[in-house]
């Protein structure tokens, strides 16, 4: 027990010893009051980066839709030292293309141009677009869909990046849902139309059950998008013409749909093909037809259907359809001849990657 003891005081008079012989180092207190940094010896002072250069000049901003005005006002408030010219022009008739082509190694070029889908690849490949790899770091980062890289990619460069790349989808009639099939119900309509297959019978039930008043859908162009993007081989491979299984099979089926009378026979885009979104479709004998579903993009809501829906607004549901496919989208380029270089790559960082 006095062992123990011995032991018990020995320790506590170690460590007070130690307590006692620790140097307390306080540092001095200037005579202004202010902040002394304690900087450790053989330790560097790392440097205060220096504020990103705030962005000045002005930025021509060429896009055929309306969306990317939106970006511009919102780039503007980012930063106030820039003024945001904006112009919008019609994609009728490849009027877009040819205009921002005229302009390109001239004074008129814009500095930053918007690219669809249909001929982003046309615009990537060619020699007119700035290098923007450097961007691409911050892309991988924030796991933008690969597909999307791809496509602005050419070259081992990167020329373009994407803001939206849509997805496709069906758009189908609840009421004419709800009469033929018994139900309205997206997930158990999605499931009676998982495939090509079951799309088909409906589109018979449909027949049937309507007395051929009501098409399944109202061009067998509304099936082109759905295939190509299903495709394993692009239209070219090595210099020659390729076509994909995919391409024969929708060639089977357009002949299926149109023997059988399941499409109205319109054509895409066309009057007769936005008559059957309201109701207004009629026969050469002025009797009412009715369109199931369409196959569209989610831009197909609100530049096609809202637009033209009418009456048959809030008649719509929206599911994936038999199969997946994507249709469309917008890539952001800045020109390689843009006249204020660092801010058009700015603008396309701050539009595709924030």
């Amino acid at each position: 027990m006095k062992k123990v003891i011995a032991l018990i005081l020995t320790l506590t008079l170690l460590i007070g010893s130690l307590t006692a012989c620790k140097k307390k180092v306080e540092p001095e207190t200037p005579d202004d009051g202010g902040k002394v940094d304690v900087v450790e010896p053989g330790v560097e002072t790392p440097e205060t980066p220096e504020e990103p250069k705030e962005l000045t000049g002005k930025l021509i901003v060429w896009s055929f839709t309306n969306e990317l005005q939106a970006h511009t006002l919102a780039f503007q408030e980012a930063h106030p030292g820039v003024e945001v010219e904006y112009t919008e022009i019609s994609m009728n008739s490849g009027e877009y293309q040819v205009k921002v082509q005229a302009a390109a190694g001239t004074d008129e070029v814009p500095d930053c141009v918007a690219l669809e889908a249909a001929f982003v690849r046309e615009w990537v490949e060619s020699d007119l677009l700035l290098d923007l790899s450097d961007l691409l770091p911050k892309a991988e980062a924030l796991d933008v869909y690969q597909n999307t890289i791809d496509v602005g990619t050419y070259d081992g460069e990167v020329r373009a990046y994407s803001y939206q790349s849509t997805p496709g989808a069906v758009f189908y009639r609840r009421s004419l849902a709800k009469e033929y099939f018994g139900t309205d119900d997206p997930v158990e309509i999605q499931n009676l139309m998982s495939d090509m297959d079951k799309f088909e019978a409906m589109a018979q039930v449909v027949k049937e059950k309507s007395g051929g008043d009501t098409y399944m859908v109202s061009s067998s162009g509304d099936f082109m998008q759905l295939f190509y993007a299903n495709r394993e081989n692009p239209w070219v491979v090595d210099g020659k013409l390729v076509i994909d299984p995919k391409v024969e099979e929708l060639m089977d089926l357009a002949k299926t749909f149109r023997e059988k009378g399941y499409e109205s026979q319109a054509t895409q885009w066309e009057e007769g093909w936005f008559a059957g979104m309201n109701d207004s479709l009629a026969d050469a004998s002025g009797n009412a037809k009715q369109i199931f579903s369409y196959f569209l993009p989610t831009w197909g809501l609100p530049y096609v259907l809202m637009t033209n829906a009418g009456d048959t607004a809030g008649d719509w549901a929206c599911i994936n359809g038999p199969l997946p496919y994507q249709w469309g989208g917008t890539w952001v380029g800045a020109m390689k001849n843009a006249k204020n270089v660092e801010t058009a790559k700015a603008f396309v960082e701050f539009v595709t990657l924030n």
